[in-house]
């Protein structure tokens, strides 16, 4: 407890703490690291400042405060959850651990985070930094490290908990663990706890618990259409599952991308193609964006002959996927601009803004072509 007050990382959430503060923080570090979280946090609560505010926003406005956070899912559940605590009266947020683990996207570590630390209950708080750091600190035999049950971890955590100081305490444990005592680093002569540290007196710290085996990583080929018309760019609704087709039986990477787009306006796009050599020539030949023109907008043959077409390349990661990226763009000439879309395409001719939400990949697309455009 010391260690922490005196070396503790001056984070926004900290400086002046609040319930709700610290639900939106522990919703938003979820698979995230704290500088990814900062900047958003800080925007996310100026324009949300209580649960009040967020539940009566549309969600198409929180996914575009939320835009490039990644893992979406969070933001749409709490903003669920917000309208939860709302629609209920409670006349306040949630009470205790159990209310708030009975909100969506709270489960166990981030309930504890928040009783403890927001209302002051002697609960733990286990993510990963926690576990990492209860292993090394009890058990210097990694196969006994790595057969730890979740279950265990929680109870050992229990019984540690400051009963005067449990948000203190549960933060000065994760906080050992995202600082000296990380995965693949460790400073265990700065620890406050060595001399109590059975991996780190055994110098076997690196060790526990034992690496997982990582998910291998799938080369993908994705190919976007930033269709132009003076500055207005074609964008489709969220829930459209409009796809540029490449008129070949390539082996998918994964199908259910519209899933990935849910509640994001998207640009027209191909499936994600498992990346071979000769996904990547059709992908870089403008053949079949010339084809998608004739099909899906009704464009003549002339009309495509006098757009202007050029393409750039790019890498995106997304979980376990490494996406190659083709970004095509296409500007439709001005007298063309009132085309009438083709039956089926639900998309509209917009000027992309701050309160249109589209996911990072969407905006990476599109800065490689315009500067500042979203």
């Amino acid at each position: 407890m010391d260690w922490f007050q005196a070396h503790s990382r001056a984070l926004p959430w900290r400086r002046t703490p609040t319930l709700y503060g610290t639900w939106v923080s522990e919703i938003m570090l979820q698979q995230t690291t704290v500088a990814a979280v900062i900047p958003y946090w800080e925007k996310f609560m100026a324009r949300f400042p209580n649960v009040q505010t967020l539940a009566a926003a549309p969600e198409s406005e929180i996914l575009s405060l939320w835009s490039g956070l990644g893992y979406y899912r969070r933001a749409k559940n709490l903003h669920r959850a917000a309208r939860m605590v709302v629609d209920q009266g409670r006349g306040g947020l949630p009470t205790c651990r159990k209310e708030w683990q009975a909100l969506p996207g709270v489960g166990t570590y981030a309930s504890g985070a928040i009783a403890s630390i927001g209302l002051g209950e002697v609960v733990p708080a286990v993510d990963a930094n926690a576990r990492r750091v209860l292993s090394r600190w009890f058990y210097d035999d990694p196969i006994a490290a790595g057969n730890l049950r979740p279950s265990e971890l929680e109870e050992l955590a229990s019984r540690m908990v400051l009963p005067h100081q449990p948000g203190q305490w549960n933060e000065a444990v994760m906080e050992l663990g995202a600082t000296l005592c990380q995965a693949a680093s460790v400073q265990c002569s700065q620890c406050p706890v060595l001399d109590q540290c059975k991996a780190g007196l055994a110098a076997v710290a690196l060790e526990i618990p034992p690496p997982k085996k990582p998910k291998p990583t799938l080369a993908i080929a994705v190919a976007t259409l930033v269709v132009r018309c003076e500055d207005k760019i074609l964008l489709l609704p969220p829930g459209s599952r409009e796809t540029v087709d490449l008129a070949g039986k390539w082996e998918l990477g994964r199908a259910d991308i519209s899933g990935l787009n849910h509640g994001f306006w998207t640009l027209p796009q191909t499936p994600w193609y498992l990346a071979t050599e000769k996904v990547d020539k059709v992908l870089d030949d403008p053949t079949f964006v010339r084809l998608w023109l004739r099909g899906r907008l009704n464009l003549s043959s002339a009309q495509i002959r006098a757009c202007l077409m050029r393409k750039t390349s790019f890498g995106h990661s997304i979980t376990h996927h490494r996406l190659g990226m083709r970004a095509w763009e296409i500007q439709i000439p001005e007298h063309y601009c009132n085309v009438k879309l083709a039956q089926g395409i639900p998309g509209h001719f917009l000027i992309p803004s701050t309160d249109t939400p589209v996911s990072k990949l969407v905006t990476k697309s599109l800065e490689r072509f315009f500067e500042g455009i979203v």
